[in-house]
């Protein structure tokens, strides 16, 4: 019996894309299948591009003939209505936590939801620090900046604005991370690591910068370049983490490889008290009040 393929639908930024992904290749390491994407969202999705090109990836878009099998419309009512006829071609996660039920799943199926877990690709690991890797060439601000991180005890600090702050229901559910976050946990790390410097990514450099304080040795990084993989690849080399509540810099603090870094993260990750965050933030993370 030949193992039918594993298709992920893709969706969200490119935090939201690399869990897919990694979902994705968790599940068909497991079976022996061959993981294809589905990233036809994005012929209408207009906040967020296709972000997965930008990296060493092997899987590659799911040839026509797989993708006319399941048209948008049915992957639409099969999210909306998981018992449907026929539901047995999907796996829809049941809610944000890691969903137990995927540890019994044995044939490719497509992927429906965002899979914000690493229990759903642990074993995936060594495969997604090679294959989340770029695919071009740093550009001369990016590679002075990753020459800096790599050559001192490096801190990345993420602060996420932006549609956390200018969009209503984003901003409900998600929560933003304030200065007292931030204040607490660069003294956190102050206190325990000689030599710091740290290493500021934001979409909002102007509001981070009047308010934080921050230490001496700060970097706002700059790097000139549209594509948010090249900032995430900065943010994975540096050597501890202070991360937003947001699936990019998730990836920041878990694609780094160094095994002894601090990664701080926010508590609690979701303002809205009915998302689950229990699987959501690995354990041996620091939490820190946002």
């Amino acid at each position: 019996h030949l193992k039918k393929p594993v298709v992920v639908r893709l969706d969200g930024g490119l935090g939201n894309q690399m869990f897919q992904y990694a979902a994705g290749l968790g599940l068909a390491n497991r079976l022996g299948s061959t993981l294809y994407l589905d990233p036809r969202q994005y012929e209408t999705y207009t906040l967020h591009g296709f972000g997965l090109s930008d990296w060493n990836i092997r899987a590659v878009v799911a040839p026509a003939q797989i993708l006319n099998e399941v048209s948008k419309f049915r992957i639409r009512l099969g999210n909306r209505f998981p018992l449907l006829p026929g539901r047995n071609r999907f796996f829809k996660e049941s809610s944000l936590a890691f969903d137990p039920a995927w540890r019994q799943v044995n044939d490719g199926k497509w992927l429906l939801g965002y899979f914000q877990s690493e229990q759903y690709f642990a074993d995936a690991r060594p495969q997604l620090l090679e294959e989340f890797t770029l695919r071009k060439p740093l550009g001369l601000d990016a590679a002075s900046c990753m020459q800096a991180i790599e050559d001192s005890v490096s801190v990345a600090v993420h602060v996420r604005r932006g549609d956390y702050v200018t969009n209503p229901v984003t901003l409900k559910i998600h929560g933003i991370c304030g200065p007292a976050y931030y204040q607490q946990a660069l003294r956190s790390i102050e206190e325990r690591i000689a030599n710091a410097r740290f290493f500021v990514f934001s979409n909002d450099p102007e509001w981070a910068q009047a308010n934080i304080r921050w230490p001496a040795e700060t970097h706002f990084v700059n790097t000139g370049d549209s594509s948010p993989a090249v900032d995430l690849a900065l943010m994975a080399a540096c050597k501890h983490h202070i991360i937003a509540n947001s699936s990019y810099s998730w990836w920041g603090a878990w694609l780094s490889r160094s095994e002894q870094g601090i990664k701080i993260a926010p508590q609690p990750w979701f303002d809205d008290p009915t998302y689950p965050e229990q699987t959501l933030v690995p354990p041996n993370w620091e939490r820190v009040e946002k």
